[in-house]
């Protein structure tokens, strides 16, 4: 079953420990995008911890506020 319907069907938190993350492209954003605001919209909890500079570098080559991936915090 695809990531977000799984998330779809219960509630949740998740965490994305960004450490490792070197590149990003528009795919890999788009995908952390729709969880984000799936998160945001079940009020559920979604946190972005340990963002590399590599993953920083490409949220703000995509015109990305990391605020923007922050839903409700438990």
């Amino acid at each position: 079953m695809p990531l977000v319907e799984t998330l779809r069907e219960a509630p949740c938190k998740i965490t994305l420990d960004a450490s490792r993350v070197e590149r990003m492209d528009a795919t890999g954003l788009e995908g952390l995008l729709v969880i984000a605001k799936t998160q945001r919209d079940r009020k559920d909890n979604f946190s972005l911890e340990n963002p590399s500079e590599g993953f920083q570098s490409d949220l703000t080559f995509f015109g990305v506020d990391p605020a923007h991936l922050k839903g409700p915090q438990a």
